[in-house]
């Protein structure tokens, strides 16, 4: 575990900017600002979850999904921002189109960071900057979108349903 806390932070430092990681912008989807106390939250749960170690970083990105890359160091960078990117995009639309998070599902997300909180080395999280509201913030964001998918996936069944319905009518 400790390992790959390790190979998370190496992954940040490919972020690295001078300036607090709330401060620091590191790229825009849309008018969205993205810091890097965001990236660096989305890199630790990514290693962490993914059980990336030294062994994967350091091997050609051959068996790797996305052939563009160049290394696997490059590959997982890409991955983690392509999956910002969709979290980021989706909440947005979701917020667009009048999407809320009932209280419930707000208990939920705050449940969420404090069982993240509780398993995540506090030092850790102050070394890359990643403070309890953004994580907040950000697990509101990730639910919003998941909301979104959801909500879609229903509206496509039923009108799959419907369709399928006067299909057999005729």
């Amino acid at each position: 575990m400790c390992a790959l806390i390790a190979i998370a932070i190496g992954l940040v430092a490919l972020f690295h900017i001078e300036h607090t990681a709330y401060d620091t912008v590191v790229f825009k989807v849309g008018d969205e600002k993205v810091r890097k106390d965001e990236v660096n939250l989305c890199i630790l749960q990514n290693v962490v979850d993914l059980g990336i170690d030294r062994e994967k970083l350091d091997a050609s990105a051959d068996g790797l999904e996305d052939n563009d890359a160049e290394s696997a160091d490059e590959y997982y960078k890409t991955e983690i921002l392509r999956l910002i990117m969709d979290y980021k995009i989706e909440s947005m639309i979701a917020e667009r189109r009048g999407i809320t998070l009932t209280e419930d599902e707000e208990q939920s997300v705050r449940k969420d960071v404090t069982d993240y909180m509780g398993k995540t080395n506090a030092r850790v999280l102050n070394e890359l900057g990643i403070s309890r509201e953004r994580i907040n913030d950000i697990y509101m964001q990730r639910y919003l979108a998941y909301k979104l998918v959801e909500k879609t996936k229903a509206e496509t069944k039923t009108d799959t349903d419907r369709k399928s319905t006067r299909l057999n009518s005729s």
